[in-house]
């Protein structure tokens, strides 16, 4: 039952988990069927004395009667007797003891009958991976990027809609979301189930994605194709003219030019399209010829407004976020080998895009040489944005209120999940293909055991309740026989002394010659006891015996 039960929790087996349960079968099987017959010798040992017991028999009888315990031994008294056409209660006991010992001995089969190695055929699909060198992702290469907006927008400015629009499908799919107030479910791993860890360290949090796999219809986390997203945020506060961070004035808008910082550069630009109704968005100043450089990090702006008095006179907090990738190996970027069919030559492009996602919408072009992209969300509250569940209530007083480091920390978990949007958004559009070069569908034949269990337990039931009833029926028949030991060569033959003393050579003569000598000599024997004149009883095999077994001494 265990061998069954453990071989039936593996599932499918292979070639040597198969021929490893056959073995097991038969060896236990055999070992149970060798001592089911080994107990039923036993019993046959026992209850041949209380055969011998019943009547005077012939020494042909007796040696007959002796040997019964074995199934050659009763075939043997059963033939003679039916040969002599002498049928006894003695022969039909053998008849029924060699039924219930052959029956024993083979019940252990009906195991055979309580399960099946069963044959399930099916087919091994290949892993299968996205392929991210689709068109569907990006219409790479782009090898004419010059630097000039006016130029390369028309170039860029469809990557840029289709990675938001993957972006966007992804968090529909998996909307992350982060309770800043929870600080004891900061770190956690498989995020909805999706393969998604978050680490809050410090002002820093890292969201890592294990990219999905895909075998028929199975979906796996790759064990060693994982990207990780991490950004730290700086909160400031803008009123009126001035900009301030954690409570004091660190710049003018008044005074912004090439040289200036860039958390300062970016206010002219968004204030050249924001407008009354504006209150969220998001910024990321770009050098549109740099985009297909190497690179690991991006800078991006979360701009939220409270006031608006004027074009130049506003009141609102605004996030410099400070975004890296990096690749299984914490390599910055993505390296070339993690987006499977990316070329090599594109990873940089795709990277940098990434970084970028959520800020492509409009853009601004400096008197300077740069450029600033923006995406607006007014309608945050509505409807699901990149931007949602932004706390403007965190962001501090006005004019020199500090930003919570709460803000700072939210705003770093808005800004570092969205690359990894744009990836989880991409896998479930783009189309997938073999990971292995050439794997293709194969056919197989799964083993699988299946056990009956009901039938396997009533078989084992039967077996031991079978057992108990032959141990209790030959127990009961020998109770009042004395048996001092079962099966010993040396009890029988100190039990046959007083019958071979009336045989004289002969030592070489067959069981059945001996028998033979002793019948002609009209020779008569029981099992049974005699009192001796010392007032105690001995056992003995000869016709003068009484057939009771009186509780007295013997010796």
């Amino acid at each position: 039952m265990v061998t069954l039960e453990r071989f039936a929790g593996m599932g499918h087996l292979d070639r040597w988990e198969k021929r490893g349960f056959n073995a097991l079968a038969i060896l236990l099987s055999s070992l149970v069927s060798l001592s089911l017959g080994s107990l039923l010798q036993l019993l046959g040992n026992m209850i041949r004395w209380r055969l011998l017991a019943r009547e005077v028999n012939k020494p042909q009888d007796v040696d007959l009667i002796l040997g019964m315990a074995q199934p050659t031994g009763a075939l043997r008294l059963i033939w003679y007797h039916t040969k002599n056409g002498r049928w006894t209660v003695t022969t039909i006991v053998v008849a029924g003891f060699l039924l219930i010992n052959i029956i024993g001995r083979l019940s252990v089969a009906a195991f055979g009958l309580t399960f099946d190695l069963n044959e399930l055929p099916g087919i091994e699909y290949p892993v299968m991976v996205t392929d991210w060198g689709s068109k569907d992702w990006l219409d790479l290469p782009r090898g004419s990027l010059t630097g000039d907006f006016e130029k390369d927008r028309e170039f860029l400015f469809p990557d840029f809609t289709q990675v938001n629009g993957h972006a966007t499908v992804g968090l529909v799919t998996v909307p992350i979301e982060f309770n800043h107030t929870d600080q004891g479910n900061y770190n956690v791993t498989n995020l909805g189930g999706q393969g998604i860890d978050r680490k809050v360290e410090g002002d820093t949090i890292t969201y890592s994605y294990s990219l999905k796999e895909y075998q028929g219809l199975e979906t796996t986390s790759s064990k060693n194709k994982v990207i990780h997203s991490s950004s730290s945020c700086v909160g400031r506060t803008f009123y009126e003219n001035d900009v301030y961070e954690g409570g004091e004035l660190v710049g003018s808008i008044e005074s912004v030019n090439a040289n200036s910082e860039g958390f300062l550069q970016v206010l002219p630009g968004i204030f050249n399209f924001s407008n009354l109704v504006t209150d969220y968005l998001w910024a990321a100043p770009l050098n549109f010829g740099n985009l297909s450089a190497p690179a690991g990090c991006a800078t991006t702006y979360i701009y939220i407004q409270k006031q608006y008095r004027g074009a130049r006179n506003r009141t609102g907090t605004y996030f410099e976020c400070t975004t890296c990738l990096t690749d299984e190996n914490n390599r910055l970027g993505i390296g070339t080998d993690l987006l499977h069919g990316l070329a090599p030559g594109n990873s940089s492009y795709t990277a940098n895009l990434l970084l970028f996602v959520g800020t492509f919408e409009i853009f601004y072009t400096y008197s300077w040489a740069a450029s600033l992209a923006m995406r607006f969300y007014s309608s945050l509250g509505r409807a699901p944005g990149f931007l949602n569940n932004l706390d403007v209530n965190l962001t501090g007083e006005f004019p020199r209120g500090k930003v919570s480091s709460y803000a700072e920390l939210y705003a770093a978990h808005l800004a570092a999940r969205l690359p990894l949007l744009a990836i989880i958004g991409a896998e479930t559009k783009l189309p997938k293909v073999p990971r292995d070069m050439g794997a293709s569908e194969r056919p197989f034949v799964n083993v699988v055991l299946e056990v009956r269990w009901p039938r396997a337990i009533g078989v084992l039931a039967a077996i031991s309740v079978g057992q108990l009833v032959v141990i209790a029926v030959v127990i009961f028949a020998c109770r009042k026989v004395f048996i001092r030991d079962h099966d010993s060569y040396l009890s029988i033959a100190r039990l046959m002394k007083t019958a071979m003393e009336k045989v004289e050579g002969n030592s070489t003569d067959t069981g059945r010659e001996l028998a033979e000598h002793l019948g002609n000599k009209e020779v008569r024997m029981r099992y049974g006891t005699r009192l001796k004149e010392s007032g105690i009883y001995e056992v003995d095999l000869w016709n003068d015996v009484d057939k009771s077994f009186p509780n007295a001494m013997y010796g």
